[in-house]
C-alpha cells in the first residue's frame, strides 16, 4: 500500500512581509562630516562671504573659479602619491569612461592648473585671485572643520616681491578685525631648500645628541631622527623639554632669504599689523618655502585657541607641477571656523542690505506697493519688502530686524489720498507724504540723515 504524501507541511507558514512603505522607511540623513547652513546660520554667513568679497575688490583681486572634480594627478604631483594627503584625505574614484578623478581638498593645486592653462601670467604680467568654494576631505571630522567645508582664498601669482607677502597677510588681518575678531599673526620663514636641507641635518643631529641623554622608546627614537620637524610640534612633556634649546631655522637662513624676511616684517609694520615671530611655525605642505603664516584665535572666555587660516608663499608648487619656478603667496581661510568664532562671541547681529523697507496692510495697497517698490529700486535706492506678510506687526518687527532707516507704510487710507506714511526707525516718527513725491522726500532724508 503506496503512502500518499501531502503537498502541506506541518509547520506554519511565516506570514507574508509587507512591502516597505516610503512613509514607514527612516528619511535619508545627512552625511557624515557634513552641515546644512540654515537661514539663521546664514544670516552670519553673509556677514563673513560679504567682508572677503568687499575686500577683494577694495584690492583688486580678480574672481577665480575652478571645478570641484580635479584630475587626481594633480594632487599626487602635488603632495606625492604616498602622501597623508592622497592616501587618507582625498575623496577619489574612476569615473564612467575610466579616468582617475577627484574632488578637490585645496585650493592651490587648481588654481596653479588654471594659471597655467589660461596664461593668466607671463613675464610682463602677475595675477591677484581671489577663490570662495568648498573643498572635501575624508578625515577625522575636527572642530569646525568637516568633510566638506568652505575656503576664502588670495593669491598673488607672479610676484616675487615682498610687499605681496606682506599685502596677503594684512589683508587677512583686517578681515578678522573688521569682523570684531581677535587675531594673532603667527610667521616664520622656511628659507630656501638649500637653507631647510641644512637646518634639518643640524636638527637631526641635535635629536640624535639629545636621545642619547633620555630614556625614550626605540620607536619615539626612531621617528624623531626619520622626521625631525614632526619632533618640534610634538605634544610628548619629555621632547617638549628638549624642544626648547632646538635649533630655529631663522638662524640657518642665506642672505637673500633673510632680507626677503626682514623686509616682510618691515611692511607688516609701516601696515600697523601686529605679529608673532613662530620658530616652531613650518606649514601644512612640502611645497611651502620662505613665508609661511597662521591667522590664530587665541584662547579666551572658555574659547579655544584655533587656527582660522593660514599661508604662505608656494613657489616651488609650480615647479613640481609644471618646471616652471613661478612665484606665488597667498592664504586660505577656513569660513565654518570663522563663522563659529563669530557666532561664539554672541554679538549683536544688526545688518542690512537696504535703507528703506516698504510694508503694506491689505490687496490694494500691496498692488501699489509693488509697483511702488520697482519704482524706487529702479531709481537706485536699497529697498527691502514684506509683500508675504498679511499684518503690519510682522512687517514692522521685520524692518527693525533689517536695521533699516526708514519704512514706508501704505494702507487702504493712504492709498485712497495718494500718501504714504514715512517711519523714521531710530526715533519712531512718523510723517504722511505725497505717494507721487516719496522719490524726493527719500533722496532728502537720506542725504541730510534726518
Amino acid at each position: 500500500m503506496s503512502v500518499k504524501t501531502s503537498n502541506y507541511s506541518n509547520k506554519k507558514k511565516a506570514a507574508p512581509v509587507p512591502p516597505r512603505s516610503g512613509r514607514h522607511s527612516a528619511p535619508p540623513a545627512r552625511l557624515k562630516g557634513t552641515k546644512d547652513i540654515v537661514p539663521e546660520e546664514w544670516r552670519y554667513w553673509r556677514l563673513a562671504v560679504e567682508k572677503a568679497m568687499q575686500l577683494a575688490r577694495i584690492y583688486d583681486f580678480d574672481r577665480l573659479e575652478t571645478p570641484l572634480l580635479e584630475p587626481l594627478s594633480l594632487f599626487e604631483r602635488s603632495f606625492g602619491k604616498q602622501s597623508e594627503v592622497v592616501q587618507k584625505q582625498l575623496y577619489s574614484f574612476v569615473d564612467r569612461d575610466n579616468e582617475k578623478v577627484a574632488l578637490r581638498s585645496h585650493l592651490k593645486a587648481p588654481l596653479a592648473r588654471a594659471v597655467m592653462e589660461h596664461t593668466l601670467v607671463d613675464e610682463t604680467k602677475f595675477a591677484k585671485l581671489c577663490m570662495l568654494g568648498p573643498v572635501f576631505r575624508y578625515d577625522r571630522v575636527q572642530s569646525g572643520l568637516a568633510r566638506q567645508h568652505t575656503q576664502w582664498s588670495l593669491d598673488v601669482v607672479g610676484n616675487p616681491s615682498p610687499i605681496a607677502d606682506a599685502l596677503i597677510i594684512m589683508i587677512g588681518y583686517n578681515f578678522f578685525k573688521e569682523l570684531q575678531l581677535d587675531v594673532r599673526v603667527d610667521i616664520n620663514s622656511l628659507g630656501d631648500a638649500e637653507c631647510r636641507s641644512a637646518y634639518l641635518a643640524k636638527l637631526t643631529e641635535f635629536y640624535k645628541e639629545q636621545t642619547k641623554k633620555l630614556k625614550l622608546p626605540a620607536d619615539v627614537k626612531k621617528q624623531l631622527l626619520k622626521h625631525p620637524l614632526e619632533g618640534l610640534l610634538s605634544t610628548d612633556e619629555r621632547i617638549m623639554e628638549i624642544n626648547e634649546e632646538a635649533p630655529a631655522i631663522v638662524d640657518f637662513l642665506s642672505e637673500e632669504a633673510k632680507n626677503h624676511f626682514f623686509a616682510i616684517i618691515e611692511h607688516l609694520d609701516a601696515f600697523g599689523v601686529p605679529y608673532n615671530l613662530n620658530a616652531r611655525l613650518f606649514g601644512g605642505a612640502d611645497y611651502f618655502g620662505r613665508t609661511v603664516f597662521e591667522f590664530v584665535a587665541p584662547e579666551e572666555e572658555g574659547r579655544k585657541e584655533i587656527v582660522l587660516g593660514s599661508g604662505g608663499r608656494y613657489d616651488s608648487l609650480f615647479a613640481k607641477l609644471f618646471n616652471q619656478p613661478i612665484s606665488a603667496v597667498g592664504f586660505a581661510i577656513g569660513l565654518e571656523r570663522t563663522v563659529s568664532r563669530i557666532r561664539s562671541l554672541e554679538l549683536p547681529l544688526q545688518e542690512s542690505g537696504a535703507d528703506i523697507y516698504l510694508a503694506q496692510l491689505g490687496d490694494g495697497p500691496r498692488q501699489k506697493a509693488l509697483a511702488m517698490f520697482e519704482e524706487l529700486r529702479k531709481a537706485g535706492f536699497k529697498v527691502s519688502q514684506g509683500f508675504l506678510h498679511a499684518a503690519l506687526k510682522h512687517q514692522l518687527e521685520e524692518a527693525q530686524r533689517m536695521n533699516v532707516r526708514y519704512t514706508l507704510i501704505l494702507g487702504q487710507k493712504e492709498l485712497m489720498d495718494g500718501t504714504i506714511i514715512i517711519r523714521d526707525m531710530e526715533s519712531g516718527a512718523q510723517e504722511v507724504v505725497d505717494a507721487k513725491k516719496i522719490i524726493h522726500e527719500l533722496e532728502k532724508r537720506l542725504t541730510s540723515g534726518k
